[in-house]
């Protein structure tokens, strides 16, 4: 016989249990979108025009072989040629 059999399960239980979980989960999603709004691009007031208009942008990203490193005293990698590439479009300098 083994350990765990479907029979003995209590199916009032099973459909709390997962009611608990899906308003769980419901209520963790709400609660980030809103914390979005005070923690996001529009309350450090960043945006593309004053980006535009300051003229440079700084960007952060790892350190790593893929993304971006220094070879022979020049950037480069994946993240930083994409972000050069946009710069580039934008007519801005990055930093």
């Amino acid at each position: 016989m083994p350990y765990f059999c479907i029979e003995f399960i209590d199916m009032r239980k099973v459909i709390v249990f997962l009611g608990l979980m899906v308003m769980v989960n419901l209520w963790s999603c709400r609660d980030r979108a809103s914390m979005a709004g005070r923690d996001g691009e529009e309350s450090l007031g960043i945006d593309l025009d004053s980006i535009l208009q300051r003229g440079t942008i700084r960007v952060l990203t790892d350190y790593n072989s893929v993304n971006y490193f220094v070879y022979k005293g020049l950037p480069v990698g994946y993240q930083f040629e994409m972000l050069k590439a946009l710069c580039d479009h934008l007519g801005i300098t990055l930093e």
